[in-house]
């Protein structure tokens, strides 16, 4: 039989061997795929390629450290913030506190309390400074009673002093001449005649006599006070916090 010139024979001597091309592997995938025809072609695609052999895991000794440098900066950061929130606590704050305290008494501070104190209308104010506003009150109502413990002190040493040298100065009898020498005092110590006086007229005097006028001592404030800055903030994180958590919490 001829195709075109070409006899069968010569097409199948024509016919390309690859089997001196291959690795004695592939030509041993190669009959299989020839003698198992479409089934073995089908099990060699599903099984793909074979994978390769699993390395070895790295063994690692994992040794627990701190960098040095890590470590010295951290603690610097920490020693300088506690310095600072040492030195705020025990220098700054109670410093500014005994400042204020002897603005209330005296100083702008006070003349601001007594301008509000005496204008109503300034109510949102008067009522953020009602503590400070009842401390002056108290202060005004003490110093107007030793006022008058005062005055009524020096009106009863005043009286006991002229009743003194009334009764010490009184004019002799009539026709006798007061003698200083049979006396034994001279006339220049009268004065010091008045100041003579009995024990009762003493313990009077002693009742009598003004109370010494009341003056700032500079001492450390009541620390549990609400206008120490400290407890302030504190409360208003404390309040912050517990909002915070009932509105996350809540359902």
């Amino acid at each position: 039989m001829r195709i075109s010139g070409v006899s069968a024979t010569q097409l199948t001597s024509a016919k390309p061997t690859f089997s001196s091309t291959l690795w004695p592997s592939q030509q041993s995938r190669l009959q299989q795929l020839n003698l198992g025809g479409s089934h073995g072609r089908l099990a060699a695609c599903q099984a793909g390629p074979t994978p390769p052999p699993p390395v070895p895991a790295a063994t690692f000794a994992f040794s627990p450290h701190v960098d040095s440098t890590v470590l010295a900066s951290q603690l610097l950061v920490l020693a300088v913030t506690l310095g600072a929130a040492a030195y705020w606590w025990w220098s700054v704050v109670p410093s500014a506190r005994r400042t204020l305290a002897k603005e209330k008494r005296s100083g702008p501070l006070k003349e601001y309390l007594v301008e509000l104190q005496e204008n109503p209308d300034k109510g949102v104010e008067r009522w953020f400074y009602t503590d400070w506003l009842q401390q002056l009150q108290r202060r005004q109502q003490l110093a107007a009673q030793a006022a008058a413990k005062r005055a009524a002190g020096a009106a009863g040493l005043s009286a006991t002093a002229t009743s003194a040298a009334t009764s010490t100065g009184a004019a002799p009898q009539a026709g006798q001449q007061p003698s200083t020498a049979s006396q034994g005092v001279a006339a220049d110590d009268v004065p010091l005649l008045a100041q003579q006086s009995t024990p009762q007229q003493q313990q009077q005097q002693q009742q009598q006599q003004p109370p010494a006028e009341e003056t700032y001592v500079d001492k450390e404030p009541n620390f549990w006070s609400l206008d120490n800055p400290l407890l302030a903030t504190a409360a208003m994180l404390a309040a912050i916090g517990v909002v915070s958590t009932v509105l996350h919490g809540s359902p």
